[in-house]
């Protein structure tokens, strides 16, 4: 397993038709790290490379298990709750049910287990999306916007539960600008 010292980015460049990014060089060196920036600065491109889910030129030093939440969250609307998650179960081991039934309770889901996906608040749909993420055993989470939507309880359920994982690393990009003061990360603007 890596340390936090060797998560790094050095001369990432991407071209899109009509948007370049560039990032000089960042390093990550706290176990959670908030990327704050306009929409368009390069934050979803940034944690995308890290993920190698698009090509870029440069170099990251990453661990291999990299565990990834886009911010488009795509769900199969017509699903209860309870039957997604279920299905969730069925693909996993004992130790992904448990992480489950945990996020569950943390992000207060249970009243809402037999709703279908698509009637969930944006919020709601947000926490199952981080659960479809944060189920599997991985050492660095990318994030892409996960507190949209969210509400302050929650985020301070997300950001404890961070907090909880010494042995892993967060990376989360957001757009919105709060007070991140008494959450012990680290934050780099782009």
């Amino acid at each position: 397993m890596l340390t936090i010292q060797e998560v790094s980015v050095k001369n990432v460049r991407k071209t899109y038709k009509n948007h370049h990014v560039s990032i000089r060089e960042l390093s990550f060196t706290k176990a959670i790290t908030i990327i704050k920036g306009e929409n368009g600065s390069g934050k979803s491109t940034l944690l995308k490379a890290m993920a190698s889910l698009i090509s870029y030129e440069g170099e990251i030093v990453r661990p291999d298990r990299v565990g990834f939440m886009q911010e488009e969250v795509s769900l199969p609307l017509d699903s209860s709750l309870r039957l997604f998650l279920s299905s969730l179960r069925s693909i996993g081991q004992k130790t992904k049910e448990e992480k489950i039934d945990y996020f569950i309770d943390l992000f207060s889901l249970k009243e809402k287990l037999d709703e279908k996906l698509g009637a969930l608040s944006k919020g709601m749909r947000m926490k199952v999306n981080l659960i479809q993420c944060l189920m599997e055993e991985k050492d660095l989470y990318l994030l892409d916007e996960p507190f949209s939507g969210l509400d302050k309880e929650s985020v301070r359920a997300l950001v404890s539960y961070m907090h909880k994982q010494t042995d892993k690393k967060f990376i989360v990009t957001s757009h919105i600008f709060f007070d991140v003061s008494d959450l012990d990360c680290e934050v780099l603007y782009l």
